[in-house]
């Protein structure tokens, strides 16, 4: 099974070559993810919209880092939020523009 990985700034889209899937990340809904150097009592979330299309068809779905769906299937295609970055840290605010999301795309078996 052959996994496709890109990084996607936030604003911005990306073209996933064998898929020829277009995925763009729409923005940061909420970043509850525990900081580094913290002890939280649980792991946290953050969550991400997307919009997904084919050139034909396109739809939004929220992702999350945790809890809740961590990805979508669309026009025969699984995608996946693997990694959301910066990642948070005590008293550090980051530009709402200084996010990244790393996704992984793979043929659904027919």
């Amino acid at each position: 099974q052959e996994k496709q990985k890109a990084t996607v700034k936030i604003n911005n889209k990306k073209k996933f070559s064998k898929s020829k899937l277009t995925v763009k990340f729409l923005s940061l809904v909420e970043d509850s993810r525990c900081p580094q150097g913290v002890d939280c009592i649980w792991a946290g979330n953050a969550q991400i919209k997307v919009e997904i299309s084919n050139g034909t068809t396109k739809e939004t779905f929220v992702m999350n880092t945790n809890t809740g769906p961590k990805g979508a299937s669309f026009s025969g295609f699984a995608i996946y939020l693997t990694e959301l970055t910066p990642y948070p840290k005590a008293n550090v605010k980051y530009a709402a523009n200084a996010y990244k999301a790393t996704f992984e795309i793979l043929r659904l078996s027919r």
